[in-house]
């Protein structure tokens, strides 16, 4: 873990010092450096390429670690980050960086998240949690179903062309699959979830580009067991 922590420490002092003191070797040939809110770029010809275009344009003032942590063949980085552009803008922000290695200890992939990062439960008031039900439509009437799901404590029923949404309070959840599962009903999935409140439309496609990768991210890291979020739009994040 420490050769580890000195190889990320490495690549933040080259962006402070704007000093290039082994990014090939600090990077496998092919990795992969995904910027915060911004472009790819492959390889570590091109990475380095990337560390000297963009130091003439700007210069890093800070970036301190806070915290590291690592499983299996990955390492998550909490940090803060302040930069001044030669146009004269600034950006102050918080983010993550999220490494994998290789086996030699070679950074395989490195992918940073540009954020102001919340304390544990500070949205919570943006989500409610419920039981969700989705039930498979095929040779069923929708208004059965309604019946059926009010009938054994559902709280609500939206139905569209091939399935049903079926909401519960968490406490009924348990009780309304087991009713409707009796009467025959297929479910595609049942879960209890955390539902938003209120739901946000992303139409820019670098923000919708930097969404899809975070819950990708997410979704793929071992210590996150469910992610939820507020996007209504999900349908157009980009593959």
């Amino acid at each position: 873990m420490e050769q580890r922590e000195a190889a990320i420490c490495q690549w933040f002092d080259m962006w402070l010092t704007k000093r290039d003191t082994g990014i090939r070797d600090l990077f496998a040939p092919d990795a992969v450096y995904i910027e915060s809110w911004g472009p790819e770029y492959h390889g570590a010809d091109k990475i380095a390429w990337w560390f000297t275009e963009w130091n003439r344009r700007g210069t890093v003032e800070r970036w301190d670690i806070r915290q590291f942590f690592h499983k299996g063949d990955q390492t998550v980085v909490e940090w803060t980050f302040a930069n001044r552009m030669d146009d004269g803008r600034r950006e102050v922000f918080e983010g993550m960086t999220l490494v994998r290695w290789t086996a030699t200890g070679q950074i395989a992939r490195l992918q940073e998240f540009g954020c102001n990062l919340g304390q544990m439960g500070c949205v919570g008031f943006m989500f409610t949690q419920k039981g969700v039900i989705v039930v498979d439509l095929e040779d069923k009437d929708p208004d059965e179903l309604m019946m059926d799901a009010l009938d054994a404590g559902a709280d609500d029923f939206d139905a569209g062309e091939d399935a049903a949404e079926v909401t519960t309070s968490p406490e009924n959840f348990t009780a309304v699959c087991d009713a409707l599962e009796k009467k025959g009903y297929k479910f595609i999935s049942a879960d209890v979830a955390q539902v938003p409140s209120t739901t946000t439309v992303l139409t820019d496609p670098d923000q919708l580009k930097a969404m899809g990768k975070l819950l990708d991210s997410l979704e793929d890291n071992d210590d996150v067991q469910n992610v939820w979020h507020s996007l209504e739009n999900e349908e157009d994040l980009p593959e």
